[in-house]
């Protein structure tokens, strides 16, 4: 779960998940 958090924390793949959940 730790990986997860690093991976959602990341810039990038939060950009990614804001354009998914829009």
């Amino acid at each position: 779960m730790q990986e997860h958090l690093t991976i959602v924390d990341h810039p990038l793949v939060k950009h990614k998940l804001s354009h998914m959940r829009d």
